[in-house]
């Protein structure tokens, strides 16, 4: 949710490609919210996704919210794991 540096297209492609299923919407699902720019993790203006992430997770559903750069990071991990195996 928000503005992303990389671009949302080109996230949700990375994502893709290791098997994710990426949704316009938080759905029962959703384990990972990527925010940007606007819809922030450090600012007062949330967006309508991560509102309701942040419901969800009150009501007891395992997300996470992490940054583009956060988010960029564990793709890095994850090529690198699988590259090990």
């Amino acid at each position: 949710t928000g503005d992303f540096v990389q671009g949302r297209v080109k996230l949700a492609q990375k994502a893709l490609e290791l098997g994710s299923d990426v949704r316009d919407s938080v759905t029962r699902k959703t384990t990972i919210l990527v925010t940007g720019t606007d819809g922030s993790l450090a600012t007062e203006r949330k967006s309508r996704k991560r509102l309701d992430a942040e419901s969800a997770i009150a009501g007891g559903q395992n997300i996470r919210l992490v940054n583009e750069a956060e988010f960029s990071a564990l793709i890095a991990y994850y090529i690198s794991a699988k590259q090990v195996q």
